[in-house]
């Protein structure tokens, strides 16, 4: 039997850094961004030909690792770990996005491996349960110095604004027309630059900051832009919001 489970790659857009908990439990934090049409997808399907005490799993690379033991570091062996033993069975994780690496960039990597775990078990999990079980497997089993906006967008999918106060998590759609909606997500491009780049170092560096408060005064900033970018997408006139939420992507980035 083959079972498969995909997860919406998603796109940020205002808010990074203010989603890390080691900021946003002292301070409040926001951000803005959306799930897109492009997913990352893990299969499990039966093979009755592998040793019972092996669990294949296959993304970039594949492990064949036995039950008896610790998996190695990697997301799909610390999510697989979590499956009911029902006999041997192989696990592969694979995306959309364009590189050699692509199961490990940015865009979408073992975002939601907990949906297919769920449905093994016949656990049924709301979209904050699949949020919260992909934060906790990055940020607590795997030791990863990430923030939790990507796991949220990727489990509640479309447009959103997340709101962390006080170590709670609030989730705000944004209201669009359908006007507004079609021209937006029509004039958005997406181009692969062949840049890869290295998520640890980067997380490491904006972790350090962030643990000796060298950037809260600029990530407060990003509240209000945040919330500037929400009132954009939510105006009437496609034309002007497009100008507007345009000029604020050149002017961040």
């Amino acid at each position: 039997m083959l079972i498969t489970s995909r997860t919406p790659l998603r796109v940020s857009f205002f808010g990074g850094g203010t989603d890390y908990p080691e900021y946003f439990e002292r301070h409040p934090g926001a951000v803005v961004g959306m799930a897109i049409d492009k997913y990352v997808y893990v299969r499990r399907a039966a093979a009755c030909e592998l040793p019972a005490v092996q669990i294949p799993v296959a993304y970039s690379r594949v492990e064949a690792e036995s039950r008896g033991r610790e998996y190695p570091a990697s997301g799909g062996a610390c999510a697989t770990r979590a499956l009911p033993d029902r006999g041997s069975a192989r696990h592969q994780h694979h995306g959309r996005s364009p590189g050699k690496q692509r199961a490990r960039q940015f865009l979408g990597i073992h975002r939601r491996p907990d949906n297919l775990i769920s449905s093994l078990r016949s656990e049924p999990l709301t979209k904050l349960d699949l949020g919260l079980k992909a934060i906790f497997i990055e940020r607590e089993v795997l030791k990863e110095r990430v923030g939790v906006q990507d796991q949220l967008h990727a489990a509640y999918g479309g447009l959103n604004r997340f709101d962390f106060v006080d170590s709670r998590i609030r989730i705000s759609p944004v209201q669009m027309t359908s006007t507004c909606q079609r021209q937006f997500v029509s004039s958005l491009v997406l181009l692969y630059t062949a840049l890869r780049a290295t998520p640890p170092r980067i997380s490491r560096s904006r972790w350090n900051r962030t643990l000796e408060k060298k950037v809260d005064r600029e990530l407060s900033n990003l509240i209000e832009l945040t919330s500037q970018a929400v009132r954009v997408l939510e105006g009437k006139d496609p034309d002007a919001m497009l100008r507007e939420f345009g000029a604020m992507m050149h002017e961040a980035g």
